[in-house]
């Protein structure tokens, strides 16, 4: 007896051992047990060498029957008493938590970690991810990789991280590398895998990779599950064999919600935007919508839109097709369809101006009670404009409402916008549909470049509140457009990602600030500005810039800059034209800018420089070393005789490195002037 007691003592105890690392293995993959945390919380624990070496040991062993946190946002006692089937069973609440409460939903403490990981997310997105599309692709990749590649960061901050990433290697079109990244958050368990961000991730680098049965297999474990998605359901009918069954799949996303189903016009040829209609019942209104077709050197094109706006369920249209003085066939087409349709009004500007200035060409000649716009090479479905006047009629305290829509190729295989999304369906603004009435109070539109449409939404919400305006149909694509890499918005200096630092970001902070401080959010029709920015944003090809001294800073709200802007200002009361460059400081917040920064560019002398301008200034002053620690992309090109450095001292860059990268930038070498502040 004695003997078999003994086996039977040694095999529990081999058998407790192996359970024991088991569960250490478990904490130290999920990334949740916070050492540093531990350790620093509980001085007993740090000063044994056994323990301070494990110390998820000495919580699955002491600390959690002694209530101790194995984290900052974890608490052992609350979890205990909040689920006493934990309890019960006597399972260590931590473990617990890991391996089921989290993915039931139960709370890991009263208020705590919801905060905790969403002010680290945070902290990923405004210090390093936002620097990451800002022109520090470098610095924000290497940042990135030591947060997914450490296996005691929590799952979801690894996660947040690789995706993170994943979303650059597939914009520089580095497919294998973002596919490597999926494949890492798939590593971290089921929840992560199955979600719709990695499934996207993968199913799209598959697709780049020429893998379409991989991909189509992703797809459909994701749409077992979740068979009426439409952002699964568009992307799987990019992989399908035959076009009925693409066809197929893209009715799918349209019927599961109610919508009309599309038709090849022509049967006998493939899909594409000038081969698909579908017709809903007609529904006649008092009530009038205009809508305004901006449009320029579009004359293969045009005929898809204007024919997708008269099949229109919502009938009493009037559709003005506003050609941008196109060279080509544009204006023909536009009379063409106007002979068949008296709803269709052909407009010819004398001059092109841009699509924001043919938009107020056709916001003047609009009769409509409700007006839109709509771009010259997309498709809209039958249902959209209805869908949006039904909404407005039932909610009559809302100014206008803008639909979603997707990008796709001509053949219609469905692609992401700009950047990989967990959605391929996103808000339309070109698909904003207001009330005639609220142009006596905010005018027209404003005649820049790119980014007018969401200027003119957000002075909406500006006036009316930001309820004023709404996205409506989220689940569904009420628009396809045309996604072409040759359009306006793909180019370098005016592409999307400038809205993280360059062109669109100068403009768009520029909006906010403008709304922020005026009473009058009346913009009318002329060349005079509510407020200054970039002047290759008000004028197309307008790069060059000759000023006296071009200023170069971190312009945001939290630094301190008195020392730069007394020189701009001295430099302004000498009457001398000046540049002033925002040049963000990697690892730093993204933060407003400092309102000294717009109220300096209310001067006709001053003059806000971005990447895209050719600019040659007399003298360059640059307020701090650090600002060259990292290299920045994408920089404006710059020729000067004389830079200069202001300076503290040279801590944080070895001098000679410093000199080094600014005249590799700037040709020339640079003068330190000392000066005292506390920061760039």
């Amino acid at each position: 007896m004695a003997v078999k007691q003994l086996t039977l003592q040694i095999k529990e105890y081999i058998q407790s051992k192996a359970a024991m690392r088991s569960l250490l293995k478990l904490m130290r993959d999920s990334g949740k047990f916070d050492r540093e945390y531990y350790l620093s919380t509980y001085p007993d624990v740090m000063q044994d060498p056994t323990w301070a070496r494990k110390p998820e040991l000495h919580y699955l062993k002491y600390g959690a029957s002694e209530l101790r946190n194995p984290a900052p946002w974890f608490e052992t006692q609350f979890y205990l008493q909040q689920n006493p089937d934990v309890q019960e069973h006597n399972i260590n609440p931590f473990v617990h938590y890991i391996l089921h409460g989290a993915m039931e939903g139960r709370k890991p403490n009263p208020k705590q970690q919801k905060r905790y990981l969403d002010n680290s997310v945070d902290k990923i997105r405004y210090s390093i991810v936002n620097h990451l599309w800002g022109g520090y692709s470098k610095p924000a990749l290497r940042d990135l990789e030591a947060i997914y590649t450490n296996e005691q960061k929590d799952n979801d901050l690894r996660y947040f991280a690789a995706w993170q990433a994943a979303r650059w290697y597939y914009f520089v079109d580095d497919y294998k590398t973002s596919l490597s990244l999926g494949e890492l958050i798939d590593s971290l368990g089921e929840e992560y895998r199955l979600g719709k961000v990695a499934v996207m991730n993968k199913a799209y680098c598959l697709m780049h990779l020429g893998q379409t049965e991989a991909a189509r297999k992703t797809l459909q474990e994701f749409l077992d599950k979740k068979p009426d998605d439409a952002d699964m359901l568009l992307s799987i009918s990019n992989v399908q064999t035959t076009e009925e069954e693409r066809l197929t799949k893209i009715n799918a996303a349209f019927s599961s919600h109610g919508y009309a189903s599309i038709e090849r016009i022509d049967p006998s040829k493939p899909l594409s935007f000038a081969n698909i209609q579908a017709s809903a019942p007609k529904i006649e209104s008092e009530k009038k919508v205009s809508v305004i077709i901006p449009t320029y050197m579009t004359e293969d094109r045009l005929g898809i839109a204007i024919q997708s706006l008269l099949n229109q369920s919502w009938q009493n249209l009037e559709i003005i097709v506003v050609d941008d003085c196109s060279p080509d066939g544009t204006y023909a087409v536009a009379q063409k369809f106007a002979e068949q349709d008296s709803r269709v009004i052909p407009v010819r500007q004398e001059k092109n101006g841009g699509a924001y200035r043919a938009r107020n060409t056709g916001l003047k000649l609009a009769t409509g009670d409700f007006i839109t716009t709509h771009d010259g090479d997309d498709w809209s479905h039958p249902q959209k404009i209805a869908a949006q006047m039904d909404f407005l009629e039932r909610n009559p305290n809302v100014k206008g409402v803008c639909t979603h829509w997707t990008r796709a190729l001509d053949n219609l295989h469905f692609s992401h916008n700009w950047r990989l999304n967990p959605r391929l369906i996103h808000w339309s603004h070109s698909s904003f549909l207001f009330r005639r009435e609220i142009v006596d109070d905010v005018g027209f539109w404003d005649s820049v470049v790119v980014g007018g449409d969401t200027e003119f939404i957000w002075r909406i919400q500006a006036k009316y509140r930001r309820w004023s305006v709404k996205n409506i149909i989220s689940a569904v694509p009420m628009a396809f457009a045309l996604d072409d890499d040759g359009s306006l918005t793909r180019t370098k200096s005016t592409h999307v990602k400038t809205i993280h630092n360059g062109l669109r970001h100068i403009y768009r902070s520029g909006c906010e600030w403008w709304h922020k401080n005026t009473s009058d959010y009346y913009v009318d029709d002329s060349e005079k500005r509510p407020f200054n920015t970039a002047q290759t944003m008000v004028t197309r090809g307008d790069t060059d810039l000759d000023c006296d001294v071009l200023f170069i800073a971190d312009f945001s709200e939290s630094k301190d800059n008195d020392v730069i802007y007394e020189k701009i200002k001295q430099a302004l009361s000498n009457r001398r034209k000046v540049g002033i460059y925002h040049w963000p400081v990697y690892g730093e917040f993204r933060e407003n800018f400092d309102a000294r920064y717009f109220n300096l560019l209310m001067s006709d002398l001053t003059h806000p420089v971005v990447y895209g301008m050719n600019v040659k200034a007399n003298q360059v002053i640059a307020s701090s070393p650090q600002l060259f620690e990292e290299e920045l992309e994408n920089v404006a090109s710059i020729t000067t005789s004389e830079f200069t450095l202001l300076s503290e001292s040279h801590t944080g860059v070895e001098r000679e490195a410093l000199e080094s990268r600014i005249e590799s930038i700037f040709s020339v070498k640079p003068e330190v002037e000392l000066v005292e502040q506390h920061n760039v």
